[in-house]
């Protein structure tokens, strides 16, 4: 199956509320060979997208419609509400946890419409979401457990997916209280590989604090840079861990590049946090296909796990639980993945080699 952007179809704003914050996709497609012509007015067709996370309580899915009609303008069309989405009063969609073959919730998501969509071509502010609450604890967060999506549409046709959970994992290097000396080693991120997940993330989160006056006498603000070590990197399915090393200086490489220079303030260097997401198969066989055409005039979208449908219906877990840690009034040193830097010699890069940042000895 190949999608082609064509003039004169018309398909709604998805957004995947995925890896750190909301990944937003536009597509302009349409589903074709080479023979392909239009010969009706209009065919409409479900887009789905929902990423499941158990860290969080609340799940939403985006539900939106993509059809041909050859007499009216595309743009024109993308700012009507009503073209892009199902009624929501005849739209029935349900989801259901299953596990060993055996039901054991099913849950009526209700309409949300909460969540601005940035403006653009298509209809905006206001969006229409699908939102079920489940705190994914026990059964619901089991490696066993699969979530089944089930939609029907007002033409009374069937939209289906299901997906499994990511399961839990833990950071093994480095290790817990370790004091990483960042100017003068190598550093090891080791995770074990998380049941159902065969793609991951990795960034640092650096904390700092800037500072009036001499010293660190009045603090202005604690604030935190995120350096993006990994995007999207592949899980073999026959590892045990997942490792990653680096050298450590090019932390503050990183820091000289993102971190403004200001010369009226002092710095003191908290420590890092690493930022672990993982993602389904699903999740990774989307992102790759649709990551691979660098040309936005011949995107092709040969993967889809929506039954009757386009789209995603998938799964990811991240540790930590920033939601969790961020409402944390002891955050960053509550988070289970923060580590202090080894003060006596772990910054001397830092201190030497950019001296600009006005990050003072400790």
């Amino acid at each position: 199956m190949c999608l082609r952007i064509m003039k004169k179809l018309h398909l709604s704003f998805v957004s995947i509320f995925g890896f750190a914050a909301a990944l937003g996709i536009n597509f302009l497609l349409v589903s074709c060979n080479d023979e392909f012509k239009v010969t009706t007015d209009w065919k409409e067709t479900a887009i789905v997208v929902g990423v499941l996370d158990p860290n969080d309580t609340v799940h939403y899915i985006k539900i939106t419609k993509a059809f041909l009609d050859e007499k009216r303008n595309a743009l024109e069309i993308a700012k009507i509400q009503d073209s892009l989405y199902f009624d929501p009063t005849r739209t029935v969609v349900t989801v259901e946890a299953w596990k060993n073959d055996q039901k054991i919730k099913t849950y009526n998501p209700v309409l949300d419409r909460t969540i601005a969509k940035d403006t653009g071509i298509f209809s905006a502010p206001t969006q229409i979401l699908y939102k079920f609450e489940q705190a994914m604890t026990g059964d619901f967060r089991d490696k066993l457990t699969e979530y089944r999506l089930n939609i029907k549409t007002p033409n009374n046709n069937t939209i289906t997916a299901k997906t499994n959970v990511v399961g839990d994992y833990f950071l093994l290097q480095p290790p817990a209280a370790a004091k990483i000396d960042w100017s003068n080693s190598n550093v090891r991120v080791r995770f074990q590989r998380p049941e159902n997940a065969t793609i991951y993330d990795l960034k640092v989160r650096i904390h700092y604090q800037d500072y009036a006056g001499p010293g660190f006498t009045n603090l202005i603000a604690t604030r935190f840079v995120d350096w993006n070590l990994v995007k999207n990197a592949p899980i073999s399915l026959n590892s045990s861990f997942i490792d990653y090393t680096f050298r450590g200086v090019q932390l503050f490489a990183f820091m000289r590049s993102n971190i403004p220079v200001l010369s009226n303030l002092n710095r003191r260097m908290l420590g890092t946090e690493f930022i672990i997401a993982t993602g389904g198969k699903d999740l990774a066989q989307y992102i790759s296909i649709n990551n691979s055409s660098s040309n936005l005039a011949q995107i092709k979208l040969e993967y889809t796990n929506i039954n009757n449908g386009l789209g995603l219906f998938s799964t990811r877990n991240t540790i930590p639980n920033l939601k969790l840690e961020m409402a944390n009034r002891n955050y960053p040193l509550s988070s289970p993945t923060y580590f202090a830097p080894n003060i006596i010699t772990g910054l001397d890069s830092l201190y030497i080699k950019y001296p600009e940042l006005n990050f003072l000895r400790q």
